[in-house]
């Protein structure tokens, strides 16, 4: 999966729960905890999520 497309479902998932954990993220996209920390970090330096 791509890291736009990533982002994107994070986000969508968070739209619906106001809180996950990166674990519950990565087992649902199949991906390292250390990748999903990235996505967030970016994410939340984009200023489109709140950690």
């Amino acid at each position: 999966m791509l890291t736009e497309e990533r982002h994107q479902k994070i986000l969508q998932l968070l739209d619906q729960k106001s809180v996950v954990k990166s674990q519950e993220l990565a087992n649902l996209f199949n991906a390292s905890e250390s990748t999903i920390r990235r996505d967030l970090q970016e994410l939340e330096d984009a200023n489109l999520l709140e950690r």
